[in-house]
């Protein structure tokens, strides 16, 4: 409720009218550089999705596929050669950056922060785009901030600096920093890389439930099974080409698995939900589902 009256009211003073409630990405095209003399490696090839808010996109694929150049050109830190986003309707090379800063959040592959830095301390970063200049934590932010450390289970490490966290631990204090922004977009790239299984499931439940809140999340996953069953859909990238899009039940097949990772693998659905799972099937078995 916090969250979407400060997004009303931010609104209203900018003079705009409540756009609409998608992501777009359009035929999005994107090179890395390299040094001087090197040449260009191409990351993306003309990639389009869309996400409405409320949605979770999941997006897979092998090592180098081009997933976090997506997520990078999503939050404008990469520009592309060609193709743009559309954010809520708004070009987003034409945002202002405080403006994009409220209404977009990335979680990066591999943050960095200064030395010393307390989980407090980070996760009160998230704080910034609603604040002027100089201005210090409101009651509101602070309960904001209470609300974000208790959601990533960090309430007892508030006061421990990151150097002294396990991997996990500091992954679950950066996700803390991007949801205190409160931002109505979420880009998480591989947001359970360092976290054991009980905080993974428990990281995906809450982004979950970020989403029936009415948020929209683009996230990048290396755990299939995982995706599939928290994603509303997916997006499978294989050399920068789209190569499957769709709910997890359509895209999620044997011959997915192989495209994308050469294994071969029988696909099951899940007790309970029903999702797609992924069995490898050992050498010589059959690939029959």
């Amino acid at each position: 409720m916090l969250m979407r009256t400060r997004e009303a009211a931010a609104l209203a003073e900018e003079g705009a009218a409540l756009p609409v409630q998608e992501l777009q990405v359009q035929d999005l095209h994107a090179a890395h550089h390299g040094g001087r003399g090197s040449t260009e490696r191409q990351a993306l090839r003309g990639v389009s999705l869309q996400l409405r808010r409320g949605e979770v996109l999941a997006v897979v694929g092998a090592n180098g596929s081009g997933k976090s150049s997506l997520l990078r050109c999503v939050a404008g830190l990469m520009r592309p050669q060609r193709g743009q986003v559309l954010l809520d309707g708004e070009p987003l090379a034409q945002m202002p950056l405080a403006r994009r800063a409220r209404r977009l959040a990335l979680l990066p592959q591999q943050p960095l922060a200064p030395e010393g830095l307390t989980v407090a301390q980070l996760v009160a970063f998230g704080r910034r785009p609603h604040q002027g200049l100089w201005q210090r934590l409101s009651e509101a932010d602070e309960q904001v901030l209470g609300q974000v450390l208790q959601d990533c289970d960090l309430q007892e490490l508030a006061g421990r600096r990151l150097e002294q966290l396990s991997g996990g631990q500091r992954q679950r204090a950066w996700l803390a920093m991007v949801l205190a922004q409160q931002t109505p977009w979420l880009l998480l790239d591989e947001p359970t890389s360092a976290l054991d299984l009980g905080h993974s499931h428990q990281l995906l439940g809450l982004v979950r439930r970020l989403a029936r809140a009415g948020r929209g999340v683009l996230m990048v996953l290396h755990d299939l099974d995982a995706a599939a069953r928290h994603a509303d859909r997916m997006l499978a990238l294989q050399d920068g080409q789209v190569l499957a899009q769709g709910r997890p039940r359509e895209v999620v097949t044997p011959v997915l698995v192989q495209q994308l990772y050469g294994l071969r693998a029988q696909v099951l659905s899940a007790p309970g939900d029903g999702a797609p799972l992924v069995l490898p099937l050992a050498d010589g078995e059959g690939s029959e589902r």
